[in-house]
């Protein structure tokens, strides 16, 4: 009985020395976080979640959406204030509109030149469809931008996180920060890692919806990407003559589909001729540049989709609403009209067999005061 005493007992301090550890570690722990500012915590939040996806091996995009929300929502909570500075200081509210002033501008002329594309006209004359392609041409300037902000921030950060070492010796722990801000350079180079990640990802996401590009997006230039894998027996025999006209979609489609069944013939004879010989190091990768040849096409063909569905909009904007119904001028049944000036009408009609759906055509006026004897 005395010993069974003595085992509670003993039990008893030592369940008492655990509850004090944890609570002294609990104790810590609470006041670390609590001494973090909000992007601190976030930036914790996120490598945490991180972390806990590779050690469990947890697929899905739920978890990527919530790192990149916190890693967001630091980075807006430390950069905007400085913003804020910036913007209401005079030179840096120059340098600010200064910048705008140079993407608006480049807006406007890849606007124009996407409603060139599609009328065949100047944008000058469809200036409400010229503004319609500015909105469309938003999602391409939001990742443009989005995109030299976070290379601005890796060319940068690297001489930041110099300065604070070069400093540190000096007394100095931190530039532009609250005297209470702790951890500066830890959480300046956990916010480099984090950026970095940010930015590639952003390229992947960009580049696999084809709203930025560094691939071509007409139908001509999208057929003659076959001449680089020419040597792998793709050419123009197989996907047809390319000098008719095609649709800019199947025309991508169907030659990604011939590059990728034209592989995985290699991939095929390959794997037999390595089990017949058994010579082949296991290190060896000989469809390597196959593979790399697909994936730079599908992004190129996702460019062209999205492309695509650029024009395809825009056309309807002009045929249903910049284009009139009728006009002082004659024009053929079934089209409408947009004036260009006093001698000359843009005509838009409905044609299934074009990649946007309509055929444009420029033609003299004739009115009832001049042209009376031209038959559109």
């Amino acid at each position: 009985m005395s010993i069974i005493i003595q085992i509670q007992r003993r039990f008893g301090v030592f369940k008492r020395v655990i509850e004090r550890g944890l609570l002294k570690r609990a104790s810590r722990g609470t006041t670390f976080w609590k001494s973090l500012n909000l992007a601190q915590r976030c930036y914790a939040a996120a490598t945490l979640v991180y972390f806990s996806v590779l050690f469990f091996d947890i697929q899905g995009a739920f978890f990527n959406i919530v790192i990149g929300v916190l890693v967001t929502i630091a980075i807006l909570h430390e950069f905007w204030p400085r913003f804020m500075v910036v913007w209401n200081s005079l030179p840096g509210k120059a340098l600010i509109l200064f910048i705008y002033a140079v993407i608006a501008n480049f807006a406007l002329a890849s606007a124009s030149g996407l409603v060139n594309n599609v009328s065949g006209v100047s944008a000058a004359s469809l200036p409400y469809s010229h503004n319609f392609a500015i909105i469309l041409m938003l999602p391409s300037w939001f990742f443009i931008t989005t995109l030299l902000a976070l290379v601005l921030v890796q060319l940068v950060m690297p001489l930041y996180l110099i300065a604070l070492l070069l400093l540190k010796p000096f007394g100095v722990h931190g530039l532009w920060h609250a005297p209470d801000y702790r951890f500066v350079f830890t959480t300046a180079l956990v916010r480099y890692v984090w950026t970095i990640l940010i930015l590639v990802k952003v390229i992947e996401v960009s580049m696999e919806s084809g709203v930025v590009s560094f691939f071509s997006d007409t139908p001509s230039e999208v057929v003659s990407t076959s001449s680089e894998v020419e040597d792998k027996g793709v050419n123009d025999t197989q996907i047809g003559n390319a000098k008719k006209t095609v649709r800019l979609a199947d025309a991508a489609n169907n030659l990604k589909g011939l590059i990728e069944a034209e592989f995985e013939a290699e991939r095929r004879s390959a794997a037999v001729l390595k089990a017949d010989s058994k010579a082949l190091p296991e290190t060896t990768s000989p469809d390597s540049t196959e593979d790399e040849k697909v994936v730079s096409f599908d992004l190129a063909a996702q460019s062209a989709k999205f492309r695509l569905m650029q024009m395809q909009l825009l056309a309807e904007f002009i045929f249903h609403y910049e284009a009139d119904e009728f006009s002082r001028c004659a024009n053929p049944e079934g089209t409408r009209v947009v004036e260009l000036n006093d001698y000359e009408i843009l005509t838009i009609s409905p044609l299934e067999t074009e990649d946007i759906g309509y055929t444009y055509t420029v033609i003299p006026c004739r009115s009832a005061a001049i042209g009376n004897g031209i038959t559109p």
